[in-house]
């Protein structure tokens, strides 16, 4: 499980790129590989392998994928998600949580490379010269259910965390089925 935001690796992050979906590249292509093995798609193209680690892809162990956890977390850095969003907490605390349209951005690039919305599409590379190829768990595995990270509450502010996601999605996503990408929307309810 990661526990701050996966941006970009390879130094510091840019605080200010936060809703550009190319900054979640790195993850993205984590994700893609991790649908790659263990989804149904049985193609190893694209696969990325450590040294001696065996090939394989579709093992179907796999039929969803969740991305990230109570990404919603409002009790860092302000009582509400908008105060949370909005404060001057630093840099790494506040990194433990996302606003809507940041992880929108992230949540497009995992789907499919942020495919042709705002900014264009993000690419994986397999080595420093190797072909580039399309991200997401769409072009992974298409069979893979993509679901919407569990949200920490049922309530207004989980509900409007989700709409402005939405709204996020209808202004930066191309028109059609997946522009909303999520199959499955995910609340946690604590008594």
């Amino acid at each position: 499980t990661f526990d701050v935001m996966p941006v970009n690796s390879g130094g510091t992050p840019d605080w200010n790129a936060l809703t550009a979906p190319a900054s979640y590249r790195w993850y993205a292509d984590w994700v893609y590989q991790f649908t790659k093995r263990y989804g149904t798609n049985t193609s190893t193209t694209n696969q990325k392998l450590a040294s001696g680690e065996p090939a394989g892809a579709g093992l179907n162990r796999v039929g969803y994928v969740e991305i990230w956890n109570e990404q919603d977390k409002w009790w860092i850095g302000g009582s509400s998600p908008a105060a949370a969003c909005n404060s001057t907490t630093s840099n790494w605390l506040r990194m433990t949580k996302f606003c809507p349209d940041e992880y929108a951005a992230m949540a497009s690039t995992v789907f499919d490379g942020h495919n042709g919305g705002t900014g264009g599409t993000v690419s994986g590379q397999n080595g420093t010269n190797g072909p580039t190829y399309a991200l997401g768990v769409k072009n992974a595995d298409a069979n893979m259910r993509y679901v919407f990270g569990g949200l920490s509450e049922i309530d207004d502010n989980c509900w409007n965390f989700v709409t402005s996601v939405n709204t996020w999605c209808n202004t930066n996503r191309p028109a059609g089925a997946d522009r909303f990408p999520f199959k499955v929307l995910n609340f946690h309810h604590y008594s």
